[in-house]
């Protein structure tokens, strides 16, 4: 449920809007790891599952482990791409 919560927020959709684009798209599908059979959450859970992270005072925390984990992305990637640079250059 995170993820949709990452998605809705990245496209800057309604609870409603989200239920409707993760029916309408599979990428949003395969994103959240689901198949064509599978349930989609409906607006009422999307935003149920927002209130108790709200609750249970987890929204801040859960936004700095998803900016952490985005900056650690960041940073292998930058990693890898210097080292497959310098092995570019030595040959």
């Amino acid at each position: 449920m995170f993820k949709v919560l990452v998605l809705q927020q990245l496209n800057n959709l309604t609870d409603d809007r989200i239920e409707y684009q993760i029916r309408d798209r599979i990428s949003f599908m395969r994103c959240l790891g689901l198949e064509l059979e599978d349930r989609i959450p409906d607006a009422k859970t999307v935003w149920s599952f927002r209130e108790q992270l709200k609750v249970l005072n987890l929204v801040e925390d859960l936004v700095l482990l998803l900016q952490m984990t985005a900056a650690m992305i960041c940073l292998r990637t930058f990693h890898q791409s210097i080292r497959v640079n310098f092995m570019h250059d030595m040959c």
